[in-house]
């Protein structure tokens, strides 16, 4: 499942999930969250759709997956309760979710309730260094996180005349701490001394978006999508130093808000007048903003002091206007797409900083997709792509536990990315597929960290580079070993790049996503090799279900103006087992976090990263403890 790329605007959030023919209007409610509220009894059945169809638009999607409703349903409801624990931990994580599916009239609806509260517990130590061998000091750190949440959503559709309308919201409220315990033990002094870290945040999130759509005859047909969202997010950390005899040293908090809101309107029209042509014309203008304050003050004992952030006060405003024009012409095995997208956009900053600037982009794309046999497939495709912009790099960030300041940077520019890629998939059996898939992505100016000063980056634009590699996906039935009803479905990616660095002047790969904290997770990124792989077997009879999965990654790196800061998680796993032999509820008993082993290595140079010696190297080794969740769902 394909929940879509969570950027700006809508075009690229889509993702392979239909249901009746449609694709959900949403971009913070996934449609994996969309398909958990829907009972199993209202499905008719789900259709598996490789290639263009008739009236569906794929989207650059070579597989959707099409769920189709009954017609007419009784009022059913879906529910799920999560009973959980941490190993060592007294709290208990608990997990409520109930919707309801029915029929006012002639509006279908779906209401949805979600409560949840949980925690994670990490331990670990970081020693510190002078140079990279000359240990300085030893720390024992401690974090346990507490978070919860109340989410509440509501889908509608009918029909008015000729035109289909949809209308969807969401609201969820997040109430996040993650409080750390550091004891430290220099090795000149070997009396201890506590440094403490609190970082809580309330983050409110609001989404609401309304859909018409229109046959004109049988040939033409037009969807308006109208969507605004809105994220507010408080942000509070505190710092807190003690010295050996537990008297406070120093005490820092740092107080921010960031407003965050998008609103889309868009027009997606499809024309298939012509024989063996599906003509798509879509229209987009958005307008984005984030609104960021911060006040952040020291006090070392002679009263509060403020400290000054450049570039953490600011709004940034973004008018955008996407439009592509598409054709897929299908010649008996053969489907040819080609098309040609503009994106014009203004984007301006005011406060700390103040910048506007207008960017024009052309993006073509052509593709030809071969189906010799319903079970046979092979793609070619070339398109230019052009990033969407995390609007928080154009605000300053810091970080309390590293010591760190990342400027923001109003020069920044989006990345455009030429990529074509190779693929070819093959069903062998009903539930066994291979799929593999080649690609290279020529990068112009790549976004990585930017040396702004002698002794700060910022995200910014480091020139042009390359990505290459494969990503191969294989879902195994393991019959033929005499393991019945099981299968394995693997998913592994392999991954190189090249760019110039800015400071040295050699050639490197790029930067990957930096950060320990949170559950391992497989996505795409520039990693050198990442994989997963999951096992299930069931036993019809006793209607008992087991599994397992594991996931892995290798080391990754942020390449920063005086550090190297580098993360290696290895893997990870989890196992569960599952009934539906009682009451008709699925039980679910899942151990979570196994083996997560995770380390972090940051080497600091005296000023830009390998023009100077190494000044001090730290080494932090965590472990996210263990966790067994009692899962219990159904419907009536």
């Amino acid at each position: 499942m394909d929940n879509g790329d969570d950027t700006r605007g809508f075009a690229n959030s889509a993702g392979n999930i239909l249901v009746n023919g449609r694709r959900p209007s949403v971009k913070q409610d996934t449609p994996s969250a969309i398909l958990a509220r829907i009972s199993a009894n209202s499905v008719e059945r789900i259709d598996l759709i490789r290639g263009q169809v008739l009236g569906i638009d794929m989207q650059g999607q070579s597989v959707i997956a099409n769920i189709l409703l009954k017609e007419e349903v009784p009022a059913a409801v879906q529910w799920k309760t999560i009973t959980g624990k941490v190993f060592d931990e007294d709290f208990i994580n608990l997990n409520g979710d109930i919707s309801l599916t029915h029929k006012w009239k002639d509006i279908d609806y779906i209401l949805g309730v979600q409560l949840d509260q949980h925690a994670h517990h990490w331990e670990g130590t970081r020693s510190y260094f002078f140079g990279d061998d000359n240990l300085v000091e030893d720390r024992v750190d401690d974090t346990s996180q507490r978070h919860s949440f109340v989410s509440g959503s509501f889908g509608s559709s009918t029909w008015l005349k000729k035109n289909f309308i949809e209308f969807n919201s969401r609201v969820r409220v997040d109430d996040n701490s993650v409080p750390l315990i550091s004891i430290r033990t220099p090795i000149t002094d070997p009396e201890p001394h506590r440094e403490l870290f609190d970082n809580d945040s309330v983050r409110t999130n609001i989404e609401a978006s309304m859909n018409v759509t229109r046959s004109f005859n049988h040939d033409l047909t037009t969807k308006g999508i109208f969507l605004y969202s809105q994220l507010d997010n408080d942000q509070y950390a505190t710092q807190t130093i003690f010295d050996t005899n537990d008297e406070l040293d120093l005490f820092r908090e740092s107080d921010k808000n960031t407003l965050t809101q998008e609103g889309i309107v868009r027009v997606e029209t499809n024309w298939t007048g012509l024989d063996h042509h599906f003509i798509q014309f879509n229209i987009e203008g958005a307008y984005n903003r984030l609104t960021s304050s911060l006040r952040q003050t020291v006090d070392t004992g002679a009263g509060p002091k403020r400290e000054n952030v450049p570039g953490s006060n600011t709004k940034v405003e973004e008018y955008r206007s996407d439009i592509l024009l598409l054709d897929n012409w299908n010649i008996g095995p053969f489907e040819v797409e080609y098309g040609l997208g503009v994106e014009v956009s203004n984007i301006s900053q005011t406060g700390d900083a103040g910048l506007e600037r207008d960017f024009f982009f052309l993006k073509p794309q052509a593709g030809i997709v071969y189906t010799p046999h319903i079970n046979t497939q092979a793609r070619l495709s070339l398109q230019r792509e052009v990033s969407q912009l995390d609007f928080n790099d154009f605000v300053s960030v810091v970080a309390l536990q590293d010591d760190d300041i990342t400027l923001g940077n109003p020069n920044l520019k989006p990345e455009s990315i030429w990529k074509v890629e190779l693929g070819y998939e093959y069903r062998f059996s009903a539930a066994g597929a291979f799929n593999i898939a080649l690609f290279h992505h020529w990068i112009s100016d790549v976004e990585d960290l930017l040396p702004i000063t002698d002794t700060r980056d910022a995200p910014g634009n480091i020139g042009d580079g390359k990505r290459w590699g494969v990503n191969l996906e294989v879902a195994l039935p393991l019959d033929w070993l005499g393991i019945g009803n099981s299968r394995l479905d693997i998913r592994t990616r392999w991954t190189d790049s090249s760019v110039k660095d800015p400071v040295t002047g050699k050639t490197r790969k790029l930067s990957a996503i930096g950060g320990l904290g949170g559950p391992f997770i497989y996505r795409e990124e520039d990693i050198k090799l990442s994989s997963e792989i999951k096992f299930r077997q069931d036993f019809e009879d006793e209607r008992i279900g087991w599994g397992w999965e594991l996931r892995s990654r290798t080391k990754r790196t942020l390449f920063k103006i005086d550090e190297l800061d580098t993360y290696n998680e290895d893997f990870d796993i989890m196992a569960f087992v599952e009934s539906t032999r009682w009451f008709g509820i699925k039980m679910s008993l899942i151990a979570r976090y196994l083996t997560d082993e995770r380390e972090r290595i940051r080497t600091i140079y005296e000023n830009q990263r390998s023009l100077s010696v190494i000044e001090t190297t730290e080494i932090q080794r965590q472990s996210l403890i263990g966790q067994i969740d009692f899962v219990l769902s159904g419907n009536f």
